[in-house]
């Protein structure tokens, strides 16, 4: 599960001159924990944003990682802020640093203290939107990212976890208490984590740990199963499966990267078809906790009218608060459509686009949201 992932892709957004980028301490239990932190030029303390969190592989270190995922420019292109936490030895210092996160391997920390405190401390000390909190992870930090699903449920709106799946002790006894949106990344060639489990590292499979969130979440039991477009020459192909109808709009997806090494699943286009960091973004983008009962909406989020639903050309959408922003998006997660709005409605025009399904989101002025399903046909 060594992760000295050097994912290198070049991109017309430039890291801002302005943008900070530190170490940082925290004490936590006697023990002096570090991470990377990134602040966006972009931020300024008078709106709350969002917190993104991007947890290490076995043997890799926060900076190996921040470098390696180049996350920070997405949070300078849209205004999050990252923090790298940085993982500990074991009692086996040979592997290098890692999370306690019910693989066996012994003698680390109460990571889920650490990652539960760091959020606290952060939230504390800046602008942070509490219902915008992600955690993103690769392999052994992936799996880490599903601990944290499991027990700190309240805290996050979504994870997307990389080339790891649950650990068997920790899918045993997991129980959220709320539907968690949950993407998960695989390659089917990975021989360090493999997709179908292992007993080695007491890990169940990527299958079986979708299988957990999607019942965590109520969604449907079978999947909707498409494929991205295969542009590149990389040997790669990539299927999607999409399980909806959760409760709350929880969604659940599943990339299986066929040919797919354990570093290969870090995607990168033009060399290959999609980009991995910007579909984990695109997928955080469409979700915010929610607290709620099955009757209510929850607090924070709109309510929007569409119709016709299906439609065959326009989509009307109502109910709108005056000033906002009308997102689109496919089944595969991609944003088809943006426009500003400024009225109560707003049409739509769907005609141009492919029969399917989509999702349709409404982001206010104020930041809260409203999404609906909608069938094209």
């Amino acid at each position: 599960m060594k992760s000295n992932i050097s994912l290198i892709f070049f991109l017309f957004l430039g890291l801002s001159l302005t943008a900070q980028t530190t170490t940082e301490t925290i004490s936590i239990d006697g023990l002096d924990r570090t991470y990377e932190f990134h602040i966006p030029a972009s931020y300024d303390g008078s709106s709350s944003v969002p917190l993104v969190l991007g947890l290490h592989g076995l043997g890799d270190t926060a900076m190996g990682f921040m470098n390696g995922t180049q996350f920070n420019v997405l949070a300078n292109a849209n205004n999050f802020i990252v923090a790298y936490p940085q993982g500990e030895l074991s009692a086996i210092p040979a592997l290098g640093a890692g999370w306690n996160n019910g693989t066996p391997l012994p003698g680390f920390p109460d990571d889920v203290k650490f990652i539960t405190m760091l959020i606290d401390h952060i939230s504390t000390n800046y602008n942070i939107n509490p219902d915008r909190v992600y955690i993103y992870g690769f392999s052994m930090g992936s799996i880490m990212s599903h601990r944290l699903g499991c027990e700190i449920s309240d805290k996050l709106a979504a994870i997307a976890t990389v080339a790891g799946p649950m650990a068997n002790t920790i899918i045993t006894d997991c129980a959220p208490g709320r539907p968690l949106p949950v993407m998960h990344i695989h390659g089917t060639d990975d021989t360090t984590v493999d997709i179908d489990g292992s007993a080695t590292f007491g890990l169940t499979s990527a299958q079986a740990t979708i299988d957990f969130w999607v019942a965590n979440n109520n969604c449907d039991e079978a999947p909707v199963e498409s494929s991205l477009p295969d542009s590149a020459s990389d040997g790669l192909t990539t299927d999607v499966d999409l399980y909806i109808n959760c409760d709350e709009t929880k969604e659940v997806l599943f990339y299986t990267v066929n040919g797919a090494s354990h570093t290969g699943v870090w995607m990168a286009a033009p060399s290959n078809d999609w980009t991995t960091v910007f579909e984990i973004w695109d997928f955080f983008e469409r979700h915010q906790r929610t607290t709620t009962s099955s009757v209510f909406l929850p607090e924070n989020e709109l309510s929007i009218s569409v119709s016709p639903n299906p439609t065959e050309d326009v989509l009307n959408l109502r109910q709108l608060s005056a000033g906002g922003i009308v997102s689109l998006f496919d089944m595969q997660g991609r944003k088809v459509i943006e426009s500003a709005v400024s009225g109560t409605s707003f049409d739509m025009d769907l005609s141009v686009y492919s029969n399917g399904t989509y999702f349709v989101r409404f982001t206010d002025a104020e930041g809260r949201t409203g999404m609906q399903k909608v069938v094209k046909k």
